[in-house]
């Protein structure tokens, strides 16, 4: 296996101190002529003097070579892991127009949970809500975009489980650094030839890790039909995992782990793998970037189950910010705990808290968004008249 200074060796010396400098997380070549670095979270341009399209093919060629990657027309894709744990991706004609990479590199010192609380990264309360989690046995769901930290947050929180119980940890491209004594990795294998054997996937870890004797379940990433298996999983012991998935918003994220259970063979109802989604995971944590590149939670939700009534995921806001015309009012978990649950309720659409009323049930929008159904209704009415 290659190390990034062997990978690197060919490209002109302005390319290598770039990429030398432990703030520069991801290098990404566009073509000869665009290349750009992620410093700090944020993207900056990178003098391309000296790069030719010869340099970009012959990289991606020895980068592929020794992982028997034969990355060509016939075979235009390839994702690979250098020594130093640093992640690349390459692509060429046809799909692109000339050879193209990008190289995410993981620092060498992972971050601790304390670290992440001093960067401003993880609130102190999120924190302990986080830690009475886990310690009570309760699976937690990490959320956010691409480049959120969702991997640096999953890793330092792997760090509170006791290191006198067992984990597997399961990844598709090794990342997380987990120090844990009694840990058990296993990585997805991928094959594009015969002579390789078939890949083993992240359902099939998923379904072998079990055999393993876990205590706890952590998954590096939920895409696909593994989200199937890992609910079984959790919803049949294995408390206290963690595991974290693409989504805009701490809500959007039990939905999507729902979809991706539905590319299982599973033939059950939308609303029943709704409500053990809701079973398997009771705290959901996500994550944001900001213009400046600082990664940071921005919302933190408590799951209590899933309501067939209105349809919808019943969840109470724990900590994070609650949009309101003209100001945004952070909640902190303190404050939340002193509310009613019922009055902690959100609504579907925006997330604002839902206020009980003196009488009735409980609605099923906010008050603004239930005046832009009416509008809308409306509007679709005089439409329909002016129609006929």
């Amino acid at each position: 296996m290659l190390s990034l200074d062997v990978v690197l060796a060919e490209l002109p010396e302005q390319l290598r101190e770039i990429f030398n400098n432990p703030r520069v997380t991801e290098l990404m070549f566009n073509s000869p002529t665009s290349v750009w670095c992620e410093i700090d979270g944020c993207l900056r341009p990178v003098d391309t003097k000296g790069l030719t399209a010869r340099i970009l093919n012959s990289t991606a060629k020895r980068i592929g070579r020794p992982l028997k990657l034969n990355v060509d027309e016939k075979d235009p894709i390839a994702d690979a892991r250098l020594e130093d744990g640093s992640r690349v991706a390459i692509a060429c004609p046809p799909i692109t127009e000339t050879y193209t990479f990008s190289i995410r590199r993981f620092g060498g010192e992972p971050w601790t949970a304390e670290m992440l609380v001093q960067a401003d990264s993880l609130p102190r309360e999120v924190l302990e809500c986080a830690r009475q989690a886990l310690d009570h046995r309760h699976n937690i769901l990490i959320s956010g975009g691409t480049g959120t930290g969702k991997t640096t947050m999953l890793s330092a929180l792997a760090s509170l489980i006791s290191d006198d119980e067992r984990i597997v940890c399961i990844e598709d491209t090794r990342e997380l650094k987990i120090s844990a004594p009694n840990c058990l990795r296993l990585e997805a294998k991928k094959s594009r030839s015969a002579e390789e054997g078939g890949p083993v996937t992240i359902r099939d870890l998923v379904t072998h890790a079990l055999r393993h004797r876990p205590d706890r379940l952590i998954v590096g990433e939920v895409r696909g039909a593994e989200a199937d298996d890992l609910i079984q999983a959790l919803n049949t012991g294995h408390g206290g995992s963690i595991s974290t998935v693409h989504a805009n918003s701490a809500r959007a994220a039990l939905t999507r782990l729902a979809t991706c259970a539905l590319q299982s063979d599973l033939s059950l109802p939308w609303n029943v793998i709704c409500e053990l989604v809701a079973l398997a995971f009771q705290l959901v944590i996500h994550l944001e970037r900001s213009d400046d590149g600082r990664r940071f939670v921005k919302q933190v939700l408590h799951v209590h189950g899933y309501s067939q009534a209105r349809g919808d995921f019943d969840c109470s806001l724990v900590w994070g910010e609650v949009w309101q015309p003209g100001k945004v009012i952070s909640v902190d978990s303190k404050k939340q705990a002193r509310a009613d649950e019922a009055d902690s309720l959100l609504c579907p659409r925006c997330s604002e808290p839902l206020a009980r009323p003196r009488r009735g049930p409980m609605p099923t929008l906010c008050k603004k968004c239930k005046q832009q159904e009416q509008n809308k209704r409306a509007y679709e009415r005089r439409a329909t008249r002016s129609a006929l």
